[in-house]
């Protein structure tokens, strides 16, 4: 199907089906127009960006193709823009899906994941729109200003609990995803974060040490002439004495050690912050900070990898 050259007004294409292409290239210009794709079926989209219609005129919920012609743009960015072209307070997930789907078809995994965490942070967006609107309209209840949804305050007064705190942390919980491993679909990104978090942790002990740290008591077994001494000066526990032999404080081992979970690199058995001083006192706050984000990240990485974090 070939639409013409000039289009104004509107184009409805609503359910339509269409066996082969879907050509809106060359000359045709639909910047003035709005185009309604909701529930059509083609073979091929063949467009370009000049075609595309202006912001908040495409309708694409329910739109199915089976592929995209490659002169066409075929980049997420270029796709994530058009994606844009549709109005803001009409989102679907099914237009991402559909992109995202025809993209692992074609082989480009790394782009249908982008598409999908566009999806996310789209949904994200759209949410903290609505409560926005939401707490104005209530605020406005308060002081006697009517809105224009009917019924609107009295539903947001009625869950207040769900509407102020379970739905924000949802959403706060959305974030941290994104920004942790992409929402699952990068989960290198938490190696990333691991890395800033061992390398701060380095530079703090490191400018921490020697005043800051420590080394922690450590014991070996005493021969019977040490032991009788230790008895008689009432030192230490019987059949142990004092080991002399650290390993020199090294802070990006010590930090690595810190925030590996379960790794041993045999520092952080043997030093630890000097709570005697102001500043040992914070490394201690500092180093429970490290093993948490440790622990954390570790296991966003493996829920990321493993998948059990995405939504496909």
């Amino acid at each position: 199907m070939l639409l013409p050259q000039t289009v104004q007004g509107k184009i409805d294409l609503c359910r339509a089906n269409i066996a082969n292409d879907l050509t809106t290239t060359g000359a045709i210009t639909l910047q003035n127009c709005e185009l309604d794709l909701s529930g059509a079926k083609i073979g091929r989209l063949c467009d370009s960006e000049d075609s595309w219609p202006g912001p908040g005129k495409l309708h694409l919920d329910g739109f199915e193709y089976e592929s995209i012609q490659r002169a066409a743009p075929t980049t997420a960015n270029a796709r994530l823009a058009w994606l844009k072209r549709q109005p803001e307070e009409s989102f679907q997930t099914q237009p991402y899906e559909q992109l995202a789907a025809w993209y692992h078809r074609a082989g480009h995994d790394s782009f249908a994941r982008d598409i999908r965490i566009a999806k996310e942070r789209a949904r994200l967006r759209q949410w903290l729109s609505i409560l926005s609107k939401s707490y104005w309209r209530e605020v406005g209840a308060k002081l006697g200003i009517k809105s224009k949804r009917p019924g609107s305050s009295a539903q947001t007064a009625s869950r207040p609990w769900k509407l102020y705190f379970k739905e924000p942390c949802k959403r706060f919980w959305w974030w941290v995803k994104d920004i942790i491993v992409g929402y699952g679909y990068k989960p290198h990104f938490a190696l990333i974060w691991l890395a800033a978090i061992w390398l701060l942790g380095a530079a703090v002990f490191g400018h921490a040490y020697p005043e800051g740290m420590t080394q922690s008591a450590s014991y070996k077994y005493a021969t019977p002439e040490q032991n009788q001494t230790d008895l008689d000066n009432n030192t230490q526990p019987l059949g142990l004495m004092l080991s002399t032999n650290y390993p020199a404080f090294n802070p990006l081992i010590y930090s690595l050690d810190v925030a590996l979970p379960i790794v041993d690199l045999q520092q952080e058995r043997y030093w630890m912050p000097n709570s005697s001083v102001p500043e040992g006192r914070g490394l201690w706050w500092f180093n429970w900070f490290e093993v948490l984000m440790g622990w954390f990240l570790a296991s966003m990485g493996i829920a990321g990898a493993t998948g059990i974090i995405r939504k496909d």
